[in-house]
């Protein structure tokens, strides 16, 4: 019998090393036997495959949890993320290669999809690697260096080969942010560092090499010149993320103050201020908050206050007393809630012997006055 295209796809994962997309094809060529020889194992097989599955951050091994973050996508706001012409180009080009990097590699063309973001602090690097994500919809896994490094010899190079092994198994975006704290030009270290330094870039660069086709690598610096050359030449796309110019400036904050709906807390005043003090997101976006927050505080004050006295006072609640066969005082908002609380306050000894065979009374003794 001829192989299904489920079947070619499965034998493709297995030999990759790609769990995600072996399950995904394991089970559609499990749906497509009909024969009744098999009905009854591939009813089992699909059952089982379909429970076991675990969530990205789940599947993850406790050794390296802390150390890789797989990052969810409902705290990036895409709206609020302004993409400059330069950016808009990277991610067509880091798409176009997603999507045919597969087909090179069964023609013979190998095509690392990395891509290595440098620039100034606060130019938008990791917001950059959040809005791919998104958009190509793949999950973003974050590599967190302080977790990964370890300061007994030789742990760090195995927690990085364990990251890049486990991060190949799925189709995803790896960001390595501030890749200089591991990848610096060997020379840069001391001698006693620098074999360590040495096992840890070249446990990075192995790892870039056997990367499979459907993960894209993302890598941040604003240390670019002290990167190791080595580590450099493996990326295929190397891309400054630079300050933005005033235009953008404006734009990027007229984008976000209308994605907020805040329009009416930002003066032209406050942008022109803001578009001449700072340079980036980074520096802006925090003083931009800070001003529409100060403005909203001053528009709805009376309200705040208020909230915040009722919030103050509702732990001010009631005295009941509450009867069973002797009675308890406790503090409630209602009779039901008295109640309950009273029979929490029960000795477990207590209520077990007397469970069910008395009526509870409550009444209030004292009212609070909010």
């Amino acid at each position: 019998m001829a192989l299904t295209n489920s079947n070619i796809n499965l034998i493709r994962a297995i030999a990759e090393g790609n769990v995600h997309d072996a399950k995904t094809f394991a089970l559609l060529s499990l749906k497509e036997d009909k024969t009744k020889k098999n009905e009854w194992a591939t009813k089992n097989l699909i059952k089982k495959l379909s429970c076991s599955g675990l969530g990205i951050t789940e599947a993850i091994p406790a050794d390296i949890k802390t150390a890789l973050i797989a990052l969810s996508g409902k705290e990036f706001v895409p709206e609020q993320y302004y993409l400059r012409d330069a950016e808009k180009q990277l991610y067509d080009d880091i798409l176009t290669m997603s999507l045919t990097a597969k087909n090179l590699s069964e023609m013979g063309i190998n095509y690392s999809n990395t891509c290595l973001l440098y620039g100034p602090t606060g130019t938008g690097k990791t917001e950059f690697a959040k809005y791919l994500a998104q958009k190509i919809g793949k999950p973003l896994f974050y590599v967190n260096f302080s977790q990964a490094i370890d300061s007994y010899l030789g742990n760090t190079a195995k927690n990085i080969n364990k990251i890049m092994m486990f991060a190949a198994q799925w189709p995803c975006i790896l960001l390595l942010d501030e890749i200089d704290c591991i990848a610096l030009k060997r020379k840069e270290s001391g001698e006693s560092a620098n074999g360590e330094l040495m096992r840890t870039t070249i446990s990075v660069m192995q790892a870039m090499d056997s990367m499979p086709p459907n993960v894209i690598m993302l890598a941040c610096t604003n240390k670019m010149e002290m990167l190791d050359d080595a580590l450099l030449r493996r990326f295929s796309i190397k891309h400054e993320v630079k300050n933005m110019s005033t235009p953008e400036l404006d734009a990027m904050i007229q984008q976000y103050i209308k994605a907020t709906n805040t329009e009416q807390y930002v003066t032209e005043e406050d942008i022109a201020e803001l578009t001449t003090s700072y340079h980036n997101p980074g520096q802006i976006i925090p003083e931009l908050n800070r001003k529409i927050g100060k403005k909203y505080y001053k528009a709805n004050a009376d309200m705040l206050k208020a909230d915040a006295q009722k919030a103050a006072t509702a732990e001010f609640t009631d005295i009941w007393d509450v009867t069973e066969t002797y009675t308890i005082r406790v503090q409630a908002e209602s009779e039901n809630e008295a109640i309950t609380a009273a029979k929490k306050a029960k000795s477990d000894v207590y209520y077990a012997s007397n469970r069910g065979k008395s009526e509870w009374i409550a009444k209030r003794i004292e009212e609070s006055v909010n």
